[in-house]
């Protein structure tokens, strides 16, 4: 197969690449942004949605939660903005992730960092108390609003059984298509979208 040249846009750079075949494992946030035209996947699409997930990351003064529960790795407080924390188990370090997603990240959506922030020691309070810390420093990472994801993990909209199928079908055994979204057994986790690339690259080299 004779390669074809591929024009586009990173970081406000414009680039080009050549190749016989290709595999396509974008977010299917920035999939249905139409920012990769895509006519004949556009059925699929629209039976799949890619949903808000907020995550901190918090750098204490010390491992304080360790004092009560030195093997716990997972804690959950439903009622809190962000209703799951976890330490990072096995290795041992003064730092916290502070997970929201569905209804909880969509209304802290595109909130000031601070804000954010706030929130999720709201959250530590309420499952560990008022505790003696200090935060050291924290980082703030929006899915729904990182202009290279637009969203987190995908799912099916009613009526969308077989979407993931259809996206996952390669066009003209040329262009080959990976990514969580794309894998019926294990959508929305990593161990899905490394399946779906193992998938891909195996579709794309029987292809001689």
């Amino acid at each position: 197969m004779a390669p074809r040249r591929l024009q586009a846009t990173f970081l406000g750079r414009v680039f080009s690449v050549k190749a016989g075949r290709a595999v396509v494992a974008l977010p299917l946030g920035v999939l249905k942004s139409g920012a990769l035209r895509l006519p004949e996947k556009e059925a699929a699409l629209a039976k799949l949605e890619s949903g808000p997930v907020i995550r901190v990351a918090l750098r204490f003064d010390s491992a304080f939660w360790e004092s009560r529960c030195p093997e716990v790795a997972f804690f959950h407080a439903p009622q809190a903005p962000f209703p799951t924390v976890w330490t990072p188990l096995p290795m041992r370090a003064p730092l916290l992730t502070a997970w929201a997603g569905g209804p909880k990240a969509a209304r802290m959506r595109a909130q000031p960092a601070s804000r954010l922030i706030d929130a999720a020691l709201v959250s530590v309070r309420t499952m560990f108390g008022e505790q003696q810390w200090r935060l050291a420093q924290a980082f703030v990472h929006d899915w729904a609003v990182d202009p290279h994801a637009l969203g987190a993990y995908s799912y099916l909209r009613v009526g969308g059984r077989g979407a993931r199928e259809a996206l996952a079908t390669p066009l003209d055994r040329t262009i080959f298509f990976a990514g969580e979204a794309t894998d019926r057994h294990e959508a929305g986790t990593v161990a899905g979208a490394l399946r779906s690339g193992r998938r891909a690259a195996t579709e794309l080299l029987a292809q001689g």
